[in-house]
């Protein structure tokens, strides 16, 4: 009896240890749940470092196709080029305005555009062009000068760029682009106010209120 009676207090106490420990884990988790104490801070955003030569070329690309090419610039049209400008300071003597004019521009030659160094000529063109036989071009085939201008505008996370064609005989605007960058590291280095202001360089989460 006394035997039976020992097993049967053996078993009643550890059924309750185990409900113990049980009502311990859930009222655990359950003040975890009520001060939410898990961490909140996530990772740094992802930056998009996809190299800006290949956006400027795809604008570049755009830019090429909108011009009607035959009817807006006639085969020979010499293109001046411009450095980007910076919308808000137009001072800004960093090297990112002249580097995305150059790639724009490189892929404009691409597509056999006539791009051409240094400023144009302040008589404008001579409209007295011939064929390769000899024969004198008729007027809507006489080559017309444009010129490369854009401009940029820095935001937190990406610039805003914008390019056009300019027709330098009766300003008209032949054709036009706007498309954006990122803000990553490399745009930085082309950028100091970037790194200066630290732009780009916010958590995804905020964690402080």
């Amino acid at each position: 009896m006394n035997v039976r009676m020992s097993m049967l207090i053996c078993l009643l106490a550890a059924t309750l240890a185990s409900g113990g420990c049980s009502v311990f884990n859930s009222a655990k988790e359950g003040v975890g749940d009520m001060f939410d104490a898990n961490p909140k801070s996530g990772p740094i955003a992802t930056e998009n470092n996809t190299p800006i030569i290949d956006l400027n070329c795809d604008a570049a690309d755009s830019l090429y196709y909108y011009t009607g090419r035959e009817s807006e610039l006639p085969e020979g049209s010499p293109i001046y080029v411009r450095n980007f400008t910076n919308e808000v300071d137009p001072d800004d003597t960093s090297h990112f305005g002249r580097i995305v004019a150059n790639q724009v521009a490189g892929r404009l030659a691409q597509h056999e555009m006539l791009i051409t160094d240094g400023p144009p000529p302040a008589q404008g063109l001579d409209h007295n062009a011939t064929s390769v036989d000899g024969e004198p071009l008729p007027p809507e085939e006489q080559p017309r000068a444009a010129m490369l201008i854009g401009s940029y505008f820095i935001g937190d996370t990406v610039i805003y760029m914008h390019a056009k064609l300019i027709r330098l005989d009766d300003n008209a605007v032949v054709s036009g682009k706007s498309w954006t960058l990122p803000v990553n590291d490399n745009t930085r280095e082309l950028l100091p106010q970037l790194k200066r202001h630290g732009i780009g360089l916010k958590p995804s989460v905020q964690d402080t209120f």
